[in-house]
């Protein structure tokens, strides 16, 4: 699966066919995002600095992260990584939601 963001949509599109399976609902103000290894959970960075994890299945938000403002979020190691606006750097748990470390 590969995730694509264009014209502010969220799209997650089949390896072999290149086919859509699953279109996130989020209005058009998609400015980045990124799946984990599993293909279970989708990052998307909103273009009001928020981002929200969702599950890829279902398509729900699970949790929000509005301490922002974010400008890119990536699954690392277990966790999520997510940059701010200022250039910094927060870890935070993929479990609770918590910062680990800030950078």
């Amino acid at each position: 699966m590969h995730l694509i963001v264009k014209n502010g949509r969220a799209e997650m599109h089949n390896d072999v066919t290149g086919a859509m399976e699953r279109r996130f609902n989020t209005f058009g103000n998609v400015d980045d995002g990124d799946y984990d290894p599993g293909r279970e959970l989708v990052l998307l960075v909103l273009s009001n600095g928020k981002v929200e994890l969702r599950d890829n299945k279902t398509g729900t938000v699970q949790r929000t992260f509005l301490q922002g403002p974010y400008n890119k979020a990536t699954f690392s190691d277990g966790g999520i990584l997510l940059r701010k606006a200022n250039g910094r750097h927060e870890l935070r748990s993929l479990v609770t939601g918590d910062v680990v470390r800030s950078f």
